[in-house]
């Protein structure tokens, strides 16, 4: 076994990062494929009498997801460098494309390379909540009966929000002021009533 252990230390001291071959268009970003990331783990492990492979397998509590892991062994000895669960689509295409991409992923985590370009957080990011939503909410939070107390704590929260989260909530934000505006309109006319 301690022999084992100096092969792992020795294979992740010597696994090199892999050539970044592919772009992801969406994120304007370069990244290495699932066969460029193989390709450098088994130079690395092959010439030490190791092989690396990632291992798919069924979570027993919770059905819907799968366990990711990679997996280090000499043929004698065997151990899990990384591994996390992931409820994959149900849509088989989808699946296959997800199932690569996590492939990828914990074969780059578990031999600790880098497989793409470090955008420092800047897509997760991107994704937040715009200037203009968070405006639009602060209008439409302050046409509402809410407290200035109230309404700083919900804006502060829709600051992390999603986009698309965000524009869920501006769309049931924009129906309440309309429903409170027509109730003050109906409540208006009904004034000068004699009853």
């Amino acid at each position: 076994m301690e022999d084992f252990d100096g092969k792992i230390y020795e294979f992740l001291a010597k696994v090199e990062n892999p050539k970044k071959n592919k772009r992801n268009p969406f994120f304007n970003s370069n990244y290495a494929d699932l066969e460029a990331t193989k390709a450098v783990v088994k130079n690395a492990a092959s010439p030490l009498g190791l092989q690396v492979f990632v291992r798919l397998s069924p979570n027993e509590e919770h059905p819907e997801l799968t366990k990711f892991s990679c997996i280090i062994t000499d043929q004698k000895n065997e151990r899990c460098l990384s591994s996390y669960y992931v409820k994959l689509p149900e849509d088989p295409q989808k699946a296959g494309s997800a199932e690569t991409f996590h492939r990828r992923y914990i074969l780059q985590a578990g031999c600790d390379i880098i497989g793409e370009d470090d955008d420092d957080g800047n897509a997760s990011a991107s994704n937040l909540a715009t200037p203009d939503q968070l405006a639009e909410a602060k209008n439409l939070l302050s046409q509402s009966a809410l407290s200035q107390e109230e309404q700083s704590n919900r804006l502060k929260a829709f600051e992390g929000s999603s986009k698309e989260s965000m524009d869920k909530n501006l769309l049931k934000m924009r129906k309440a002021v309309q429903a409170a505006q027509s109730a003050r309109k109906v409540e208006v006319l009904t004034e000068d009533i004699p009853f």
